[in-house]
């Protein structure tokens, strides 16, 4: 299973705890490699642990059966593996995942010497500044000053009473709210109506809402606010004392801190970097490479796993698995043909890695295994590595971290030309572009 695009910003992350997670572990399985794209991470989660949403999974089933009845052939024979797996169903271990020899179902091309792009990481001084300036404003390290005037981009501290007819109207009154001018938060009119207004006086603004506005008994009134404004706050300029402030003394300086920050945007880009490799080389190795066929007793698991999340969520609904499916028109026939489809489709990329990892001879030791838990369980916010391994596996662990090997075996035995950033995105337009006349 991949890790998204977010999975690559883990750094700041860490750093700063300002950024995505690096690496994440799907619902029901662990995480796996970088390489794969988004979609391929959702289906692999939604087949190992069932997707959040009952209603829009057992909905996507539907679909996909619908689609499939098409090829009766294929539903025939369907038919027939799923009278044999409902057979076995109940002597399934759900516990204990079943190990399988990848390579018994896996033709393995072309996997080193691959050809990908990197593009080249720079990081500009600008970057670096922006990127301060913004945690600053997260950290909430303004100025705050109680005279002058509001003016646009100030965020100010106001006190508010909307009157409809005379009458204060529901949702229309706060007291110490803080609105960035310009913003667009509020109604046309509010926010542009505070410019000039000084610190400390009340003003009425006299306005009209939207006739499209989401609440039909305010849509097109025209009503009045009566506004205080409290106080402006505004951000410090970037400096050794607003620095150490942000920091809480950590850097004193605004030189030393920019380095760090400079260190931590370049790791960052390096991860995306990475990550984008992972997914071209992984979209190759899908061309280069041949799934022959699928380990049945993976599919049986897979199924029952579903069938018991689908029947605790019907049951936490009030109703029975059967009668859940028929709300959509399945049965349990076509429910396990249908699960048995995406786990085909989810397992390619599980087995194309495991395979290589096989004919490399990859393995994880248990030390790695014990430390994967914790990064993985600190990564998904779990309080202890306990609370992670109530939800997850050691195996799961284990199959990650072996298929994580695997991928970063064929990047760094991949031919590799580095591109400059405008190189990069004239490649990425082209292709945009081939995507859109294709789709036409």
């Amino acid at each position: 299973e991949a890790v998204s695009e977010g999975a690559a910003e883990a750094v700041e992350a860490v750093s700063e705890g300002a950024a995505e997670a690096v690496e994440a572990v799907s619902e029901g399985a662990a995480e796996t490699v970088e390489a794969v794209s988004e979609g391929a991470a959702e289906a692999q989660e939604a087949v190992s642990e069932g997707m959040d949403d009952v209603e829009e999974a057992v909905a996507a089933a539907a679909e996909a059966v619908t689609e499939g009845e098409e090829d009766v052939e294929a539903v025939t024979e369907g038919a027939e593996a799923v009278t044999e797996g409902a057979a076995q169903e109940a002597e399934i271990d759900l516990g204990t995942r079943p190990t399988y020899t990848a390579l018994d179902y896996v033709t393995l091309g072309t996997y080193k010497g691959l050809p990908v792009n990197r593009e080249e990481v720079v990081v500009t001084d600008e970057e670096v500044e922006e990127t301060i300036k913004a945690r600053m404003e997260a950290g909430e390290i303004y100025d705050i000053r109680e005279d002058g005037v509001v003016e646009d981009g100030d965020i100010v501290n106001i006190d508010y009473v909307g009157t409809l007819n005379g009458e204060a109207f529901a949702g229309g009154s706060s007291e110490n709210f803080d609105l960035t001018i310009g913003s667009g938060m509020f109604i046309d009119g509010f926010e542009q109506g505070l410019i000039g207004v000084a610190v400390g006086e009340d003003t009425l603004l006299k306005l009209t809402f939207p006739e499209d506005y989401f609440n039909t008994e305010l849509a097109g009134q025209e009503v009045e606010f009566t506004v205080t404004v409290n106080s402006v706050k505004t951000p410090k300029p970037v400096s050794d004392e607003s620095v150490s402030e942000l920091t809480q003394g950590e850097y004193t300086t605004v030189d030393a801190y920019s380095e760090v920050v400079r260190t931590q945007i370049t790791e960052q880009k390096e991860n995306q970097q990475k990550s984008l490799m992972n997914n071209e080389l992984m979209t190759q190795l899908y061309n280069t490479c041949t799934v022959n066929g699928y380990p049945q007793e993976v599919i049986d698991f897979s199924v029952a796993r579903m069938k018991e999340y689908y029947t605790g969520s019907a049951e936490a609904s009030g109703m029975t698995f059967e009668e859940m499916l028929g709300l959509y028109g399945m049965d349990e026939e076509t429910f396990r043909l249908t699960i048995e489809e995406q786990v085909k489709e989810s397992m390619d990329q599980e087995l194309i890695l495991s395979a290589i990892a096989e004919e490399e001879k990859i393995e994880v030791s248990e030390e790695e295994i014990q430390t994967g838990i914790d990064n993985y369980a600190a990564a998904l916010g779990y309080p202890s590595r306990e609370a992670f391994l109530e939800a997850y596996t050691e195996d799961d662990v284990r199959l990650s971290l072996v298929m994580n090997k695997a991928i970063d075996l064929v990047r760094e035995n991949a031919v590799v030309t580095v591109v400059s950033p405008e190189e990069a995105e004239a490649v990425t337009e082209a292709d945009e572009a081939v995507t859109e006349a294709a789709t036409e």
